[in-house]
C-alpha cells in the first residue's frame, strides 16, 4: 500500500550516502553518455560483431604527409562489457548491444530521450536536422531486432539524481521500469531540491 512503498523510498533516502564517494566515479563515465547524447558513439559491442564486418567495411582516409596523423590516436576495438541486472530492450541475442550512461537529472539525457522540448528547440537552432537519439535508436534498430538497448545508472548530479536511479530501481523491482524511467525525465524539471520533498515527490509518480 501507499504507506510501505513511502516507507521504502525512506529507507533508500537515508541509505543513499553511501552512493556519494561512486558518484565520483562516474565522473569518468559521464563524458561517454555525452557522447551517446550527441554522437551515438558510445556503442559497446561483442568482440566477434566487429571482426572481419563493420570496422573492415570504414574507408580509411588516405594520409600523404605524416604530419597529417593525428598523433597517439588509440585503436578501434571492441569491448566486452557486463550489462549485469541493468534494464534492457530487445533481442537479448541481438547482434549488437547499446548502453547508454545516464542521469535522470541531466537536462541533455533527457532531451536524448525525447523529453525537454525547449532543450530540443534549442538544439535544434544550431542544427536543423537534429533529432532526439533515443527514440530513433529503439524505433530503427532495437524493433527490428538488430540491437539490444540498456540503460545504465550514471548519476552525476548529485545525492538527488541517485535517490531518482534508486527510485527506478526499485520500479524494475515490479516490473515498471520503462513507466518509471520516462516519468522520471518528463517530470525532471519539477524534482524537488530539498530532500524531505523529494520522497512525497516519487511516491506521487509511482501512484
Amino acid at each position: 500500500d501507499a504507506e510501505e512503498k513511502i516507507e521504502a523510498l525512506d529507507k533508500l533516502h537515508r541509505d543513499r550516502t553511501r552512493w556519494v564517494t561512486a558518484t565520483w566515479v562516474f565522473g569518468a563515465l559521464f563524458a561517454v553518455a555525452l557522447i551517446a547524447i550527441f554522437g551515438l558513439g558510445a556503442y559497446l559491442v561483442k568482440p566477434d560483431v566487429l571482426k572481419g564486418t563493420a570496422l573492415d567495411s570504414v574507408e580509411k582516409p588516405e594520409i600523404t604527409d605524416a604530419n597529417q596523423a593525428a598523433p597517439d590516436q588509440a585503436p578501434q576495438q571492441a569491448v566486452e562489457v557486463a550489462v549485469d541486472d541493468d534494464p534492457g530492450q530487445g533481442e537479448e541475442n541481438a547482434p549488437v548491444t547499446v548502453i547508454e550512461f545516464s542521469d535522470f537529472l541531466c537536462p541533455y539525457c533527457a532531451a536524448s530521450e525525447g523529453f525537454r522540448p525547449d532543450l530540443a528547440a534549442q538544439m535544434k537552432t544550431r542544427d536543423a536536422s537534429w533529432e532526439a537519439a533515443v527514440p530513433k535508436i529503439i524505433e530503427t534498430y532495437v524493433k527490428t531486432g538488430k540491437v539490444r538497448f540498456v540503460f545504465r545508472d550514471c548519476p552525476f548530479h548529485g545525492e538527488s539524481a541517485i535517490f531518482a536511479a534508486e527510485a527506478a530501481g526499485c520500479a524494475q523491482e515490479q516490473g515498471k521500469y520503462w513507466e518509471m524511467h520516462s516519468l522520471l525525465f518528463q517530470n525532471q524539471d519539477k524534482f524537488p531540491e530539498k530532500s524531505e520533498e523529494q520522497t512525497v515527490f516519487l511516491q506521487g509518480l509511482a501512484d
